[in-house]
């Protein structure tokens, strides 16, 4: 850390990337140049997640001043053209036009009057300050360029993409299986659930097997609950056995099950017993 410019930074000691959530890590700029606009994203009063948008260009000074120098602590931001920092925004990225932070927030003059903009300044201490120092302990290089590469800047990387349905049940007849499939790249944990339409069959962290077993049609669902408590829903329509009445009269002849959304279905007269009948069956009608 480095009270100039009021940076500190922090070791994890669980990885972001465990969590289940679409992760990015954020890429950073090192140099002196003046960005000609600039966006903040913070949690004023812990509030949630807020975007502020800077039109202008920022200017080198150093903490609550407004006399310009080159080679100042800090990034001095007039006035917020949209949205606005408050307390509990303190130490929140500021990013350059390239999308690299180049600053963390130190203070400043900036708040809501009302419901608007009060026009006041904010201070960011500069990342290009807080990279040389004496010392490891108070500077960046040591930990940002452990490989001394001496790169001025690096892009934002997104982590492993979120865990996603790959596919749709859509309709689930009775009796039939079905599989839906997780993108589920670092193997996270899954509980999965169904609704009573069906019967898990097999599942896994990256899929599950359902089958159909209702005698009544309607909408089912499969969840895939994740360790960060996220829960996936995929519904779909479940069809039944449709029911085919003939009158209590003589038919003579053979029937074709020519299957389609309906198959299974169940062929039954007045006074005799169901028959059930699959696609591509053949029954004789004497009825």
């Amino acid at each position: 850390n480095n009270s100039v410019s009021d940076f500190a930074l922090f070791r994890l000691t669980e990885s972001p990337l465990d969590s289940d959530i679409d992760v990015y890590f954020n890429g950073w700029d090192r140099t002196n140049s003046i960005s000609q606009s600039a966006v903040g994203i913070h949690h004023p009063n812990g509030d949630f997640k807020k975007i502020s948008i800077e039109n202008n260009a920022l200017t080198s000074t150093s903490y609550v001043s407004t006399s310009i120098s080159v080679n100042a602590s800090h990034w001095r931001l007039a006035n917020w053209d949209k949205g606005v920092t408050e307390g509990g925004s303190s130490g929140s990225p500021l990013f350059n036009s390239s999308k690299r932070i180049i600053g963390q927030l130190h203070g400043g003059y900036a708040a809501c009057s009302g419901s608007t903009d009060n026009g006041r300044p904010d201070w960011y201490g500069k990342l290009w300050f807080s990279w040389n120092d004496s010392s490891p302990q108070r500077r960046l290089k040591d930990w940002l360029d452990p490989l001394n590469t001496n790169s001025s800047s690096l892009d934002g990387i997104p982590g492993v993409e979120p865990v996603t349905f790959q596919n749709d049940l859509d309709v689930v007849r009775y009796n039939e299986s079905k599989t839906i499939n997780l993108n589920n790249n670092r193997n996270s944990s899954v509980t999965w659930t169904a609704s009573s339409h069906v019967t898990i069959v097999s599942k896994s962290n990256s899929k599950v097997t359902i089958r159909g077993k209702s005698c009544t049609s309607g909408s089912g669902w499969v969840k895939a609950t994740l360790r960060n408590g996220k829960v996936l829903t995929d519904t779909f329509k479940y069809v039944t056995l449709p029911v085919i009445k003939f009158g209590d009269t003589s038919l003579t002849g053979e029937l074709l099950a020519l299957g389609g959304l309906h198959s299974p279905f169940v062929v039954t007269t007045v006074n005799y017993p169901a028959v059930t009948i699959r696609e591509g069956d053949r029954i004789p009608l004497n009825v």
